[in-house]
């Protein structure tokens, strides 16, 4: 750049500076954030923003007897008003009339609020402007000795009953005694009478406490998993509120914040918690390391004087810069001072601190030769260094293509030694400060001047050195950390505990801070108002004559956009890799990383070998390089991994890459086939699959969503099941449903709506009967699957598998059964009708004597023995009546009945044969009715019951039976369990089986308890588990089986 243009740049600078003071004036704005147009208009037209919260949550709001309003939200609105000029205003009330307020647009929000999915609809919500923990609180002696939430259990913990966010946090202590509480207050209360042992409190609670100078009670620990982000809510029609109140918070510094949740939320004694207390539980710091700052009293720095934007000491004696930033965040997390020693130079710095007048260094790079005497944080942030020269000096590439020239670079920089090592040639010259070593530059006594990019770009701004650049990025970072003297190594450990809580976007937002300064530069209007005249009138010249080339600038600018939109879109959709003679990779565009997964500067240097699939032959590759060393393209299939692994197919287009005519490389334009090949592969897969169901006993059938229920593909196997053939139906002659017995496809037609109804994408039908073309009835089960598509069933894909033979077998299991129930019954019948007939026996004997031995007859005795006769004989007769309905065969029928009667007719069946085994029966049923078909049920647990007194005839005394029918609000539970010894455990798992008995052959069939499983689960729709148990029964330990009936309800 010469002399003329750059007294242009200036000029034009100037006069447009001149042009906007003339017409619009200065603003003395001592604002902290800048609003934009719309924002400015956007407050006058709303003067005031109004924002509700509860008069009761202090410290956020706190309302004093005259109606003021302070607390920590109202500190941060203030400071908001302050930096912004907006006035954001809070009211106070009841926290659900607040509510009522704000979606009614009374007033314009809330503050001390949180995010939730309903308001979403109403209100935008603001940055996070505290985020808060639960804590755990125990009274001050703390007899039970918690000391963290791993110590709760079989301790007693209280909460605030009603509020959810503590009701959520208390039942996951599940080895805690949980005790709800209806206010703070009575927490509190119940704490230091000792009536519990710890409770769940917040910052709220705190202060409370505080408030009633509470010593009695301590804060042990922060509650895990419990942070709780307020926020300010602010209507959805208001979005300029929200941008200047962000603004705001925005420009509120972390220590002020820090400060603020200090004065509002601790105190300076140790009553409840201190600030000392408060930062060994946030910061994690040991009891040493607490002593240690209690002790310190403050914490002396020493700085580099003159190194902008990282720090300064400014012509007041202040630290300034991002050091300094840092700095007042750190001081204010340990709650101690950090004092500033003065220095004029960064070697007086480091003399100081290994002297010890210094305690720390707050912007230092750690380098071998300082550890004698310092330790270093981990870095928090790290840095190029890059080099400044004049503007017609070529590209620097790294530090040893500067060879032998001189450079400048700050005295005491660590960065010397580092520099020396890698160039040995390199002249050095020390420099005061980055300013000076850029004026020599500037003055050409030095080349360059070597300095972190922020520094120089800070100088180069400052200064307005318009005649230099920065020239290159050298090949070092430089990592600054926080360095303290190594005598002290609790000095140390803190440093970085509390950088370990200053969170990224902090730092970043300071550092930004720094590096974005806008330099203030004194203007003499008076002599700017003199050259204007003559410049403006050049100025007009020049625009006059650029008239003309606009519109052709325009055309150029149209067709570069134009151009460069097509490169953009070839780079985000079209693959292309480029490599050099050897197949280097030198360059992937987006699109070509993107599907490949792998990052450009993870395949720059690479060969093609980092990607390629093992399928991939020699001969392959040879064809490849014989035909692109020939200079023709090379166009094929080629198979490649991505990075994670995955394999991808792609159409190559492999042609030389020429520059000024010469051979430099080759690029590659990739097709991404795989999708195509993968549905090649699925559609060969998806044809086998269809054979399968061709050539087996299964058929599957495909069929639209249409009024005809049109099929569009049924396998061949369906000859097999109907004898009709898969064309019959694709053609339409015939339709399944015809096929199907009338009752059964009521019954499918139900559970169909009932499904689509309830959105459902899957049905399995029960077994149903259907009709061959011979005539022949067989049974059916079918699942069929749900097709939508946009909300709507386009098909029905459904497979059924003939079940005849199970059917038949199931039936002759169930018949073999009741074969074998008859028996048992025989065998009750017999207990049943001995002792009445004995009765009638005797009774009538004794009248026959009567008759014989004496002609006079009492007739109250022949009444009273006749009515003996027939009570008896109604007896025989109900029993008659019980087996008979029994053995109805009526399995179908469901009627509405209720357990307790079932259970006490299975006890009727079985009375006899229990006390003849003298067998203690115990029964607590509750009164439950549902619906189901009693007398399967009662077959199902007189095989339970058969077993049971069977088991127990074996044992020589103390036998005993019980059953225990509960309902809750989703099943009947229904437990049976006898002290018969149990089953062995290897046997236990069969007993549901067919045919599997642990009696003696002559005795078992081993269908009982397979028919019990079967009537549970298919008739009943429950589950039933069989498992060995002991317990007590009359102070007596006993072993047996116990089996746990549940049923749906």
């Amino acid at each position: 750049m010469n002399i003329g243009l750059l007294m242009m740049h200036k000029f034009i600078f100037l006069i447009t500076l001149l042009l906007f003071t003339n017409l619009f004036g200065f603003e003395n704005n001592t604002l902290k954030v800048n609003l934009t147009g719309d924002e400015k208009t956007w407050l006058k037209a709303n003067p005031t923003i109004t924002l509700g919260s509860d008069e009761q949550w202090a410290p956020y709001i706190i309302k004093d007897k005259d109606g003021n309003i302070s607390g920590y939200d109202q500190d941060i609105i203030d400071l908001i008003n302050k930096n912004t000029g907006a006035n954001f205003k809070i009211i106070v009330g009841s926290w659900n009339d607040i509510l009522i307020k704000a979606k009614k647009k009374q007033i314009d929000g809330l503050s001390t609020s949180a995010i939730h999915e309903s308001r979403k609809e109403q209100f935008n919500f603001s940055k996070v402007y505290l985020s808060s923990k639960k804590v755990l609180i125990t009274a001050n002696n703390n007899p039970k000795n918690i000391n963290s939430v791993d110590d709760l259990k079989g301790k007693k913990l209280a909460y605030q009953k009603g509020n959810l966010f503590d009701e959520n946090l208390a039942s996951k202590y599940t080895g805690a005694i949980l005790v709800p509480l209806s206010s703070i207050s009575e927490t509190l209360n119940k704490l230091i009478k000792g009536e519990v042992d710890a409770i769940i409190g917040s910052y709220t609670l705190i202060y409370l406490a505080n408030v009633l100078d509470l010593p009695y009670i301590k804060i042990v620990d922060f509650i895990p998993n419990s942070k709780l982000d307020l926020v300010f809510s602010l209507r959805k029609d208001f979005p300029q509120a929200l941008s200047i109140l962000n603004k705001g918070l925005d420009s509120i510094p972390e220590s002020e914040k820090i400060n603020l949740k200090n004065k509002w939320f601790f105190n300076k004694s140790e009553k409840i918690i201190s600030l000392e207390k408060n930062n060994e539980l946030l910061l994690n710091f040991t009891k040493k390391e607490v002593q240690y700052l209690k002790e310190k009293k403050e914490i002396k720095m020493c700085v580099l004087p003159n190194w902008l934007p990282f720090e300064q000491i400014d012509k007041n004696g202040k630290h300034q810069g991002i050091g300094a930033d840092i700095i007042e965040l750190t001081s204010s997390l340990i709650n101690l001072p950090i004092t500033l020693v003065p220095t004029t130079s960064w070697p007086e710095s480091l003399e100081n601190i290994k002297n010890r007048k210094c305690d720390i260094l707050p912007v230092a790079m750690e380098i071998p030769s300082r550890r004698a005497t310092m330790n270093f944080t981990r870095p928090y942030t790290s840095e190029p260094f890059v080099i400044a020269t004049k503007l017609d000096q070529l590209f620097v590439k790294d530090s040893k293509s500067i060879g032998n020239k001189k450079v400048g670079i700050v005295k005491g920089y660590a960065f010397v030694d580092v520099l020396k090592q890698r160039n040995p040639n390199i002249e050095i010259i020390e420099v005061k400060s980055a300013q000076e070593g850029l004026i020599k530059v500037q003055n050409k006594e030095l080349f360059g001047y070597i300095d972190i990019m922020s520094a120089i770009g800070y100088q180069m701004q400052k200064h307005g050195m318009y005649d230099l650049k920065i020239a290159g990025k050298l090949e070092f970072d430089i990592k600054l950390s926080i360095a303290s003297r190594n005598d002290e190594p609790l000095l140390n450990s803190i440093m970085q505990k509390s950088l370990d809580k200053i969170s990224k976007e902090q730092l970043i937002t300071i550092v930004q801070r720094w590096v974005e300064i806008k330099v203030d530069e004194a203007v003499d209007y008076s002599k700017v108002l003199y050259l204007s005249v003559f410049f403006i009138i050049i100025l007009l010249l020049v625009l006059y004559k650029n008239r003309s080339i606009n519109s052709i600038n325009k055309k150029l600018t149209i067709a570069n956009n134009e151009i460069f939109e097509q490169q953009k879109m070839v780079n985000k959709y079209v693959l292309i890799i480029t490599t050099d003679l050897k197949g280097l990779i030198t360059d992937a565009n987006e699109a070509y990383c993107k599907v490949s997964g792998f990052a450009k500067e993870e395949l720059i240097g690479k060969t093609h070998k980092i990607m390629r699939h093992e399928d991939t032959t020699t001969e392959v590759l040879k064809d490849i390089w014989n035909t692109i060393e020939n200079d023709k393209t090379w166009i094929g299939e080629l198979k490649n991994y991505t990075k994670s692994k995955k394999v991808k197919y792609f159409n190559l287009y492999i042609e030389p890459l020429y520059l000024d005519n010469k051979k430099v490389g080759y690029r590659s334009i990739s097709e991404d086939i795989t999708d195509k090949n993968t549905f090649e592969e699925l559609n060969k897969y998806q044809k086998s699959i269809l054979s399968f169901f061709d050539k087996g006993n299964t058929v599957l059938f495909k069929w639209k969503n249409d009024e005809s229920k049109s099929i569009e593909y049924v396998s061949e196997s369906i000859y097999k099941l109907t004898g009709y053939s898969s064309d019959e139906f694709i053609n339409r002659n015939l339709t399944y449903s015809s096929l199907v017995d009338k009752e059964d496809l009521k019954k499918i037609n139900l559970e169909f709506k009932k499904a689509i109804k309830k959105k459902e994408d899957y049905i399995k039908h029960e077994p149903y009967r259907i009709k061959t073309i011979k005539g022949k009835e067989k049974w059916i089960l079918d699942s069929t699957v749900l097709l939508y598509e946009d909300g709507e069933i386009t098909h029905y894909l459904g497979y059924m598998t003939d079940i005849t033979e199970h059917i038949l077998q199931q039936r002759m299991i169930f018949q073999q059964s009741r074969t074998s129930a008859i028996g048992e019954m025989i065998g009750n019948i017999a207990h049943q009708w001995r002792q009445p007939l004995s009765v009638i026996s005797t009774v009538a004997t004794g009248l026959k004597l009567n008759l014989a031995l004496d002609d006079t007859f009492d007739k109250k005795d022949i009444s009273k023995n006749l009515d003996k006769i027939n009570k008896h004989t109604q007896h025989l007769s109900c029993t008659i009546d019980d087996f008979r309905n029994f053995f109805k065969d009526n399995l179908n029928t469901v009627e509405h009945n209720n357990l307790k009667d079932t259970i006490k007719r299975v006890r009727e069946l079985t009375v006899d044969s229990f006390n003849s085994n003298f067998i203690e029966y115990n029964e607590d049923i509750e009164d439950v009715s549902y619906d189901y078909n009693e007398n399967i049920f009662i077959q199902a647990l007189l095989n339970i019951y058969n077993n049971a007194k069977d088991a127990l005839s074996e044992k020589k005394y103390d036998r005993y039976f019980s059953i225990r029918i509960k309902k809750n609000q989703k099943e009947i539970i229904i437990k049976i369990k006898d002290n018969g010894g149990g089953i062995k455990d290897e046997l236990i798992e069969k007993i549901f089986e067919p045919y599997f008995t642990t009696k003696h052959e002559s005795i078992g069939t081993g269908i009982g308890l397979y028919m019990t499983n079967q009537i549970v689960t298919k008739q009943l729709n429950g589950t039933i588990v069989a498992h060995n148990v002991e317990f007590t029964h009359n102070n007596k330990e006993y072993k047996g089986v116990e089996f746990v009936v549940r049923i749906s309800i």
